[in-house]
């Protein structure tokens, strides 16, 4: 039964029927690795990995802070040295990395980039590794073939 089963999902992998579907595919991976590769959408992506990293640098943690110093006065937090006890988590952040916020712009900006580049990589890769899979299917078969059935 192991057989018949392993048979029959090798022969859906590697049969012409599935052949126009596969097309389609790669034909529409290509346009989403053109897409983006299209620098405009790159600076808009990258526009809003900013945005959401701004939003969450945004948020509060001084009450949770002013919490945590009340339960343990030796706490860092119950210093009332603002330095030392930032009202939000951008604030923690810059405290040690003052340059945070533009080194998260700049590496948006670079991740965009590099998403790109591999997807058109992987577009370009995709008849190979089909071929690839193809033969690895006609060894399993082979392979399938001298087992005794059980």
């Amino acid at each position: 039964m192991r057989r018949l089963i392993v048979a029959t999902a090798l022969i859906a992998i590697v049969s012409p029927a599935s052949a126009a579907s596969r097309h389609s595919e790669d034909a529409e991976v290509a346009r989403t690795a053109e897409k983006l590769n299209d620098p405009l959408l790159q600076s808009s992506l990258a526009g809003m990995m900013i945005a959401m990293t701004d939003a969450l640098m945004d948020v509060r943690v001084d009450k949770l802070r002013d919490a945590i110093g009340r339960i343990d006065p030796d706490s860092r937090a119950a210093n009332n040295d603002h330095r030392d006890n930032p009202r939000t988590v951008g604030d923690m952040v810059e405290r040690d990395n003052p340059e945070f916020r533009r080194n998260i712009a700049d590496g948006s900006r670079r991740a965009m980039a590099t998403m790109g580049a591999a997807a058109a990589g992987m577009a370009s890769m995709l008849p190979e590794l089909r071929e690839m899979g193809e033969r690895m299917g006609r060894q399993m078969e082979k392979a399938m073939s001298r087992i005794p059935a059980s």
